[in-house]
């Protein structure tokens, strides 16, 4: 986004064509223009130039443009260099001239531009033969604007920015100002040396009873006793809860198949009729939110019985519970997952085991065919018989 800050110059004049003994009519514009944070532009911009009849809305009534070079903001244009302007075209008395710089929308507001005096000063110069000799050149109803001498005695019209001038030389020591307001209090020194020691006083009357002191410790312990008669034998104890075996998953795993693959390091062995109790936790991701990941079971053939249960995110914001009771069976028809952000599902159960030893095992595949999911790294089973 640009901004326009300030025109310069604006200005009407003549410039003669001697080959055609007539003239035509340009505006020479100035402006100065910075970017959206503030800095001078530089270098070249195509800028496109139009004059309408309104400050806003309407239809141009000429249009031009060009490419104009920028140095620290500053820019000329002449208006009707390339596009000539329509016959009679001041009739229109106030134009408006709006600007716009490549693919940017045209500035807002539109630059008046007052043609009165301008258009008249046209006039009585297309009138002039090309040797007239004038004194002076005024304006009725606006004044002189070129002196006899030749001197331009009209309006100001402002240059480009000249460059920084040197440093003048140091002006004079100025008076010395006021006394400043007192400071804060400063850090306390260090401590000085000790003094001597003075000469000792003239003894004391006798002091009241002191208070009576603490206890002494306790003395040194006095040797050991005979050993007494054995005691009755107590109650045999309620038996302790087996330790879980803990496994952790060591890499990655991935998979793009709508079939069930055994989720490697979570298995473990099992004996014929053992019962045992089972936990998991997998980490995970799928290869876009609308991939999900299916978990199920397997172990040893004709088990006794089998209830597992699942807490798995179908999305970032939905967590699905599900229970299976026989192998290979989906927890949650899943439709969606995690996408990249990793989640955790939650996998417990009971397995009782018939007369078949073997591996029980957790396994996972992909909804969706050649749609990757992972299992990831540091995922654990927990187990223990009971």
């Amino acid at each position: 986004m640009k901004k326009l800050f300030q025109f310069f110059l604006c200005l009407f004049f003549l410039v003669p064509s001697f080959a055609q003994a007539a003239y035509r009519d340009v505006f020479l514009h100035q402006g100065f223009m910075v970017d959206k944070d503030d800095n001078p532009l530089q270098d070249t911009k195509n800028m496109t130039f139009r004059l309408y009849e309104v400050p806003t809305g309407g239809e141009a009534l000429w249009q031009q443009s060009q490419e104009i070079s920028f140095k620290d903001g500053v820019y000329t244009a002449e208006l009707g260099e390339t596009e000539a302007f329509p016959e009679n075209f001041f009739q229109y008395g106030n134009l408006y001239l709006g600007i716009q710089m490549e693919g940017d929308s045209e500035m807002s507001p539109r630059l008046i531009l007052s043609s009165v005096p301008w258009a008249q000063w046209a006039k009585v110069a297309q009138s002039l033969s090309e040797d007239a000799s004038l004194s002076h050149i005024a304006i009725k109803d606006f004044g002189e604007v070129i002196d006899k001498n030749g001197n331009w005695v009209g309006p100001a019209i402002a240059g480009s920015k000249g460059d920084k001038g040197d440093t003048g030389p140091q002006g004079a020591t100025g008076a010395i100002g006021p006394v400043g307001l007192q400071g804060p209090k400063g850090d306390s020194g260090a401590t000085g040396a000790q003094g001597l020691q003075g000469l000792q006083g003239l003894k004391g009357d006798k002091g009241d009873k002191g208070a009576t002191g603490a206890q002494g410790s306790m003395g040194i312990a006095g040797p050991q006793g005979p050993v007494g008669a054995t005691g009755a034998q107590g109650p045999a104890g309620a038996n302790g809860l087996n330790a879980m075996t803990l496994i952790v998953k060591a890499a990655d795993q991935s998979s793009s198949l709508t079939n069930y693959l055994d989720i490697s390091d979570l298995s473990f062995p099992v004996a014929a009729n053992t019962n045992y109790r089972f936990r998991a936790i997998l980490y995970h991701t799928t290869l876009a939110t609308t991939v999900g990941i299916r978990f199920a079971v397997n172990g040893p053939a004709s088990p006794v019985g089998l209830r597992a249960s699942i807490l798995e995110p179908t999305s970032i914001f939905t967590v699905s519970p599900g229970t299976v009771t026989s192998y290979d069976t989906d927890f949650v028809a899943t439709t969606s997952g995690p996408g990249s952000t990793a989640e955790m599902a939650i996998i417990e159960g009971i397995f009782r085991n018939g007369s078949n030893a073997g591996t029980f095992t957790l396994r996972f595949d992909s909804e969706i065919a050649l749609s990757s999911v992972t299992v990831l790294k540091d995922s654990f089973l927990e187990y223990v018989t009971f």
